[in-house]
């Protein structure tokens, strides 16, 4: 399945691009800096990596279409492909707007490894990207050997975010053991004696990569871990958690497991003392399940736009108003502004790149991106995007109000980065 979006620059859109706070530097075909060196050294094609970009940037993702996630990554393609029309309405990057299109990956490593160089080799795409860090681990080194940027890829994995192996690679989302550490650190605030904590684990590589990150940032502390379950029966998951008599139910997964993991322990009637989840900050997730969800606390990074508290900020005006003009079917979602944050760094990106002397490149984006450190607009305030450190730089932790049916604020951002 393939979906393209028309990303015309004659929509009138509110720009919303942002400054980078740091410059390029360049010596030559490399850039080094804090997050090493980029070349063209054993690109199988080194003159398309420096061949100027006209007309439009050509940018594929290969993501999950159909299957469980479809909804989910539907909102997020939506949001970025809004954004990428504001982009070009703006004028571009020096006139050369950007052309997204998207192809179902079926949460798939191989089907994934397939797309990618499709995308590459058929469709001419200067920038790839994908979710998943299976998916990731499939197509990272096909996109390096081709000397085509790998930007902002959704998976927390701390061996993909290691710049000395994988110049031609960024990713969006924080690395697990800086998240999990702000867990930690919230557990010990909430239990200064001492927790015990269940972990439901997702059966994919992500769930395996959250639960040893958080046993390894809880090492050393009084937060001890006396049960772990696998989420693919969400219903014998909770059973086993629920047996542990644990003070904390820690949520090692993704998208909509959520949402099954939070019912499930809601038809065994167990009231962990609290529950924690880094990924799935969404009302959809956590709304369904009724008073299981109440008080189960999540760490944001994005801002909410329904929380009265950022309803009102300049910067959400901004995002509503660019997102009406720009035609985005749902923006008070949050995984809507989840794709026009990843927009906004892919918008900043393409920015930089274009004003660097060399013009825009696949060489160039890639340069600029590996040296990305600026404030989305759809960030929350003290939170920035720092690619050379591991994406985000901090998150802010929510609750849930399930009878309000929303998010509120549960504390001040943790700065994890």
């Amino acid at each position: 399945m393939r979906r393209r979006l028309a990303l015309t620059a004659t929509v009138a859109a509110t720009c919303l691009l942002a400054t980078a706070c740091g410059g390029i530097t360049n010596t030559g075909d490399t850039a080094t800096g804090p997050a090493g060196s980029v070349t063209t050294d054993g690109c199988t094609d080194p003159a398309a990596a420096t061949k100027p970009i006209t007309g439009a940037v050509k940018i594929g993702w290969t993501v999950p279409l159909s299957g469980p996630f479809q909804g989910v990554w539907t909102l997020i393609n939506d949001g970025f492909g809004a954004r990428m029309k504001a982009f070009n309405a703006a004028g571009g990057a020096n006139g050369v707007t950007a052309d997204f299109f998207t192809t179902d990956s079926k949460l798939d490593p191989e089907v994934s490894k397939a797309m990618g160089n499709e995308m590459v080799q058929k469709d001419g795409a200067d920038i790839i990207s994908t979710t998943g860090t299976a998916q990731v681990a499939t197509m990272i080194d096909d996109a390096a050997a081709a000397c085509v940027p790998f930007l902002a890829a959704t998976s927390s994995s701390p061996i993909y975010h290691d710049t000395t192996k994988y110049p031609w690679a960024t990713l969006y989302l924080p690395q697990t053991d800086l998240e999990t550490k702000a867990v930690v650190k919230a557990i010990e605030r909430q239990f200064p004696n001492g927790a015990t904590v269940a972990v439901g684990k997702s059966p994919s590589e992500t769930g395996s990569i959250y639960t040893d990150a958080f046993k390894k940032s809880a090492q050393g502390t009084n937060v001890k871990v006396v049960a772990e379950a696998s989420v693919a029966d969400p219903n014998a998951a909770a059973t086993t958690l629920k047996a542990s008599g644990a003070d904390v139910l820690f949520g090692a997964t993704s998208a909509q497991e959520c949402l099954a993991l939070t019912t499930a322990i809601g038809r065994v009637g167990w009231k962990p003392t609290i529950y924690y989840d880094t990924t799935c900050a969404d009302t959809k997730l956590y709304a369904p399940a009724g008073a299981a969800a109440d008080n189960a606390q999540v760490f944001k990074y994005e801002v909410l736009p329904a929380l009265p508290q950022f309803a009102g900020t300049p910067a959400v005006k901004d995002y509503l108003a660019a997102a009406k003009t720009s035609g985005l079917k749902d923006p008070m979602s949050n995984w809507s502004v989840t794709g026009w944050s990843i927009g906004e760094v892919y918008a900043d990106v393409l920015t930089r790149a274009a004003k660097s002397p060399e013009g825009l490149t696949r060489l160039s984006i890639m340069k600029a991106a590996q040296d990305q450190d600026f404030h989305p607009s759809t960030f929350i305030s003290g939170i920035d995007y720092h690619a050379a450190t591991g994406g985000v730089t901090g998150m802010q932790p929510f609750r849930w109000d399930a009878a309000a049916q929303q998010f509120a604020l549960a504390g001040d951002p943790v700065i994890i980065n």
